[in-house]
């Protein structure tokens, strides 16, 4: 797996989000409906709050260099799609 090097050190989005998946059934299971911080391929801290984990992150790391999901399962999960209709 990749470590994020060709991003100066940073992982993408999809490589945060892939941390997620890949932890997303413990995390459910050990931190249900807690709001998870990640940061380079780790947990940076499990909070109660999204503001709280939100305000937390944003102290300690870049924008773009954390992602902070809900610890549910993934079939809670819900998609949402939005249609433009914005033309070229």
């Amino acid at each position: 797996m990749n470590n994020g090097a060709e991003f100066g050190g940073k992982m993408s989005f999809d490589q945060l989000t892939q941390y997620f998946r890949d932890h997303q059934e413990n995390f459910a299971r050990d931190h249900y409906r807690e709001y998870v911080i990640i940061h380079n391929q780790s947990v940076a801290g499990f909070y109660d709050d999204q503001l709280e984990a939100y305000l937390e992150a944003k102290e300690k790391f870049q924008p773009g260099e954390f992602l902070i999901r809900q610890c549910i399962k993934p079939e809670e999960e819900k998609t949402v799609v939005f249609h433009s209709r914005v033309g070229g």
